[in-house]
């Protein structure tokens, strides 16, 4: 686990997707799948300082919730090891795809999934103080998340306004 995620970090530079890409274009040019990888594949995105953000402590976060309580996790929750494994894919396929905005949250965010089922679940195999901890970290990554998503008013710029959004049930 530990090899895989670090291999992921050290791979990041160099954008190793794109010689899936090619792949991709050389066996099956006109897949539906390999033109939409394609398609997606010049995408990137310039980091504002450097190459630590909130997406690469999330996952140093993550990482550290996988490593800190695996040994009971395996032995107390049930369906531990499956979370366990999706959530490093997750982090590794991050990471892989880190240069590219799409892939990075869209592709890796599927599997990323699991590893924020895993912190609240950790719960479930600590002791009241710790669990306690966990309750903390849970409630201010919340307001984290929200003070970070309006302080960048993605709101707007995402168009998640109330006077955009039309559905059959609400007028």
């Amino acid at each position: 686990m530990f090899i895989l995620i670090i291999t992921s970090v050290f791979l990041s530079p160099f954008e190793v997707y794109r010689a899936f890409g090619e792949f991709l274009g050389n066996f099956a040019g006109d897949n539906a799948l390999a033109v939409g990888f394609n398609g997606y594949i010049d995408e990137s995105a310039e980091r504002i300082n450097g190459g630590i953000g909130i997406p690469e402590v999330m996952m140093a976060i993550l990482t550290f919730f996988l490593f800190a309580f695996d040994t009971k996790m395996v032995q107390k929750y049930p369906y531990y090891e499956y979370h366990r494994n999706y959530a490093v894919i997750g982090i590794c396929a991050y990471f892989i795809f880190r240069n590219n905005p799409i892939f990075s949250s869209r592709l890796a965010g599927a599997f990323i999934v699991f590893a924020y089922i895993l912190i609240p679940n950790a719960m479930y195999v600590v002791s009241a103080q710790k669990k306690a901890l966990i309750h903390s970290f849970i409630i201010l990554l919340i307001a984290f998340n929200f003070i970070v998503f309006s302080s960048f008013k993605n709101i707007r710029a995402g168009r998640f306004t109330y006077d955009l959004y039309r559905n059959h049930l609400l007028p």
